[in-house]
């Protein structure tokens, strides 16, 4: 790709990216187009994007980064796609906003986001395909002994109070998790990083994985003595 980009002036009127939720969103999503190759492609891995654009910022973490890429993706000023094992990112406008001559500059390396990765059999595009699933998954909470929102509203609260901004990832995550875990078990875990300092979704999941392993017991102490033995090793690998 080019040493640097060239964006034109016309991004600053851009209405969607204007409609961004925040400052920072909004430079993220300018930085990353010039990391950006020949045909408007890049990295989508959001570690990889947030070490690109951020790598002296620590309050950027990994999990605000997905936020801001799902936004980016529902707002459509990228493309998110997967090819190969590994998550990219397309920008649809990106021969409005840049000069490109394509004679001066290599090819581009990152597969091509063509049409069987964007859009499923049935015609739908990923974003109604991701709703979908992601209802369904709520639908199954709802069966589930009577929970539903306010499992999700409690474990939500819990999440906000003492981990950080609720990002559309990170939601998704919640929701995912509570198709096969207590409300009850995730707000002791995420108590559990707050008792440990390690403020990280990431680390939550990490302990819900070691009380998979162990054992957990759902009696209001925390923790059960085996989840504390692993808690280091399960911030490590988280």
């Amino acid at each position: 790709m080019a040493r640097g980009r060239m964006i034109s002036q016309a991004i600053t009127f851009d209405k969607e990216i204007n409609d961004l939720s925040d400052d920072t969103s909004r430079l993220a999503f300018t930085w990353l187009i010039t990391f950006a190759d020949v045909e408007g492609r890049t990295h989508g891995d959001p570690a990889i994007v947030r070490s690109k654009l951020f790598p002296r910022r620590d309050d950027i973490t990994i999990e605000r980064m997905e936020g801001y890429i799902r936004e980016w993706a529902a707002h459509g000023l990228i493309i998110l796609y997967e090819a190969k094992g590994e998550w990219w990112i397309y920008f649809p406008a990106f021969c409005k906003h840049n000069r490109v001559d394509k004679t001066r500059e290599a090819p581009s390396r990152i597969p091509e986001p063509t049409p069987d990765l964007l859009v499923s059999n049935s015609g739908v595009t990923p974003e109604e395909v991701h709703v979908k699933l992601k209802q369904i998954k709520l639908n199954q909470i709802k069966l589930k002994e009577g929970g539903g929102d306010d499992d999700l509203a409690l474990v939500v609260r819990e999440y906000e109070q003492n981990i950080g901004l609720l990002t559309p990832m990170i939601r998704d995550e919640i929701l995912e998790l509570l198709t096969d875990t207590p409300p009850k078990m995730m707000v002791d875990a995420i108590q559990v990083a707050v008792t440990a300092n390690v403020r990280r979704m990431s680390y939550v999941k990490g302990v819900l994985r070691r009380w998979r392993e162990q054992g957990y017991s759902n009696n209001g102490k925390l923790p059960v003595p085996s989840a504390i033995a692993g808690m280091k090793s399960a911030h490590d690998e988280a």
